[in-house]
């Protein structure tokens, strides 16, 4: 994972904005620092790269050439325990999307730092059997509060408005940019005759 500089970079599979809008909402509501980016998929977790903003791009476009929109079913939120805490997020189906993810990490594994703090672990867990396509909601530490935080949530209305099915055709990558995900360049997926 990376150290959070300007040699920092992100990939996502952006949500139309009428659901991305409606889990920020929930997402805002329990951040503590604000959204540094606002809801998506993420096909390629932070890593510090030792090359260009430009390469960085030509390699994900190259990944994505043939790719066409995706058709995603958004379930309701669910979480897991970590090493580090909780994580509250909403499940995502198909299975196939994490194919995308594990084909963009090793793409794009020869051009991490490898001195950053925690390089590599994002890439590993991408590319392995445990990787599960999700968009999060709210991490937390404490059991506490993960308990109290995951039961407001499944009893909210937010809760009834899964699943959902929509349809992604932009890819956006972003690099770090002070506190927040900054866009670099977008990808639009097309529908390939």
């Amino acid at each position: 994972m990376s150290s959070y500089n300007k040699k920092t970079h992100i990939v996502f599979l952006d949500l139309p904005d009428q659901i991305s809008q409606k889990i920020d909402l929930m997402r805002e509501k329990y951040s503590n620092s604000g959204l540094s980016y606002k809801a998506h998929l993420t096909l390629k977790q932070d890593e510090d790269f030792l090359i260009s903003d430009e390469k960085i791009i030509k390699i994900v476009s190259d990944v994505l050439s043939n790719r066409r929109p995706v058709q995603l079913t958004i379930n309701p939120p669910s979480y897991n325990e970590n090493k580090t805490g909780w994580n509250i997020f909403l499940p995502v189906r198909p299975k196939a999307i994490a194919k995308l993810v594990s084909d963009l990490s090793k793409a794009l594994e020869p051009h991490i730092d490898p001195d950053s703090p925690r390089s590599f672990l994002s890439t590993k867990w991408e590319q392995s059997d445990k990787f599960y396509p999700h968009i999060s909601i709210k991490g937390t530490a404490k059991k506490s509060d993960f308990k109290k935080i995951f039961r407001e949530i499944k009893n909210s209305a937010f809760n009834s408005q899964y699943p959902a099915k929509v349809i992604c055709n932009q890819v956006t990558i972003a690099k770090w940019n002070r506190n927040k995900w900054e866009k670099i360049a977008a990808i639009t997926l097309k529908n390939v005759k």
